[in-house]
């Protein structure tokens, strides 16, 4: 089984995707990148670091999936990781994704999962949003099979997404 974590920026699902990646029989699926790596993150561990040569060389071979673009860097995932996952035993992934790349994974059966922000910062970001002209619906309600709020600690957070998760299991 493949779990989607999706939300805004802040919402803790990079920190949520990490901790049920310790669990057992869990796997981080690692997305390919064009950004540059941070001074922490190794390639392999964090992302799969590409130039934009290798990563069009990648998608046009069809080894990419969900592919997408944030904030100028380009981002997919490796399908032969997804491949792998399906062939391994009791093993069940989880990725962080857009709600682009969700839509598209949850057509292939994963299970999308969305962290909210906590109520203050959402209202904040709304607020902001409609001083800018920018105010939209945001689809993550739409796509996820689950939506969490990410308020309180990251442990109490994290029950509840355990919770969430074994529900599909």
């Amino acid at each position: 089984m493949l779990f989607v974590l999706l939300g805004p920026s802040g919402s803790g699902k990079t920190t949520q995707a990490k901790k049920l990646a310790e669990l057992p029989h869990f796997h981080k699926i690692i997305t390919a990148t064009t950004r540059p790596a941070r001074p922490s993150e190794k390639d392999g561990r964090d992302y799969y670091f590409l130039s934009d040569t290798g990563y069009d060389e990648k998608l046009k071979r069809g080894e990419l999936l969900a592919p997408t673009q944030i904030h100028g860097a380009r981002y997919g995932i490796p399908k032969e990781d997804l491949l792998a996952l399906a062939q391994s035993n009791h093993r069940h992934g989880v990725v962080v994704l857009d709600d682009r790349g969700a839509k598209e994974l949850r057509a292939l059966g994963a299970i999308a999962i969305a962290l909210t922000l906590p109520e203050a910062e959402r209202h904040r970001r709304l607020e902001r949003r409609k001083e800018k002209g920018r105010f939209q619906k945001e689809e993550t309600d739409f796509i996820a099979d689950d939506t969490l709020s990410s308020e309180g600690n990251v442990e109490d957070v994290f029950s509840h997404l355990k919770n969430c998760v074994e529900k599909y299991l």
